[in-house]
This record gives structure tokens, C-alpha cells and sequence, in this order.
């Protein structure tokens, strides 16, 4: 019977270390803090939606 776990790790970090040159090629440090920022307003904008929908008053606390 073939054990995949260490396939998978093989190939695991492959792709992260594919990933990371290809980021290194093709970014300057100002496109990577922009998609950082770019993401950021994403994540914060799912958040706040969240919060808003989830919201509980203190008489509902009680």
C-alpha cells in the first residue's frame, strides 16, 4: 500500500517554494504591501459584515 504523507510533503513544499519565487520575480516590495492593503480592506470589509450581522445588544446579554 503506498504512503501519500510523504508525497504530499514533497509536493507541498514544492508549491510553496514555487510560490515564493515566483512573488519574488514578479513583485516589488510596493506591489506586496498593495496587495497586502489590498487584502486587508477585503478581510476588514467580511469583518465588519459579520460584526454588523452578529451585533447584541446589552438587554440581549442579560
Amino acid at each position: 500500500m503506498n504512503d501519500f504523507r510523504n508525497t504530499n510533503a514533497s509536493w507541498q513544499k514544492y508549491e510553496i517554494s514555487n510560490f515564493i519565487v515566483n512573488v519574488s520575480r514578479n513583485y516589488t516590495p510596493l506591489k506586496l504591501v498593495s496587495q497586502l492593503g489590498a487584502f486587508c480592506d477585503l478581510f476588514m470589509i467580511k469583518y465588519s459584515n459579520y460584526a454588523r450581522k452578529n451585533q447584541t445588544t446589552n438587554y440581549e446579554l442579560l
